[in-house]
């Protein structure tokens, strides 16, 4: 514990003093915390150390951004455009069960890259119907089973939240690369 006259005398001292004055001068216990300050070329270091990556992240985030603004905006004009018993009534599950089951096929796709590259049009046919087969099936059973349709629109909703999240973080990536890139 520090003496009670140095603080005074701190305290009625009309000049202001430094860091360095203050712990030489009066000896109060800030030592410790004094030999723990960066300098000012490490803040700057440690700063530009953590905005690197953030800088980098942004890149692969946006394109993110672009890859769901397109698979997005095709479902909203088929809905606009096809009848309202079609897509419309059940826009979210609908959507949901054909975007994800596309990406199961990405997926199994690009497991078997190297097949599917040397694939001729005669090979790819069968695996193209076969996906478009799954698809009006995916739909067929959304437009006739609530169940399914609730269980999906449950799902959605469970990851709504981290949607927004996620979709927040990419309009700050957006923003770092207009920022950046100007």
């Amino acid at each position: 514990m520090s003496s009670p006259t140095s603080l005074d005398s701190l305290r009625r001292s009309s000049e202001p003093l430094c860091l360095e004055e203050l712990l030489k001068e009066h000896r109060l216990p800030l030592i410790p915390v004094y030999r723990r300050i960066p300098s000012r070329r490490n803040i700057v270091y440690t700063y530009l150390a953590c905005l690197f990556p953030i800088q980098v992240w942004s890149y692969p985030q946006t394109f993110a951004l672009f890859e769901s603004v397109v698979i997005f905006f095709p479902f909203v004009l088929l809905s606009a455009l096809l009848p309202r018993r079609w897509l419309r009534d059940k826009f979210v599950a609908l959507t949901t069960g054909i975007v994800y089951l596309s990406a199961a096929w990405f997926i199994l796709a690009h497991i078997n890259d190297l097949t599917v590259r040397y694939w001729g049009i005669s090979q790819f046919l069968p695996w193209m119907g076969l996906f478009l087969s799954s698809q009006i099936l995916c739909c067929f059973l959304i437009q006739y089973s609530e169940k399914l349709e609730s269980i999906i629109l449950s799902f959605v909703g469970r990851v709504a939240v981290l949607s927004l999240v996620y979709l927040l973080i990419d309009l700050v990536s957006l923003t770092i690369l207009v920022i950046r890139n100007t």
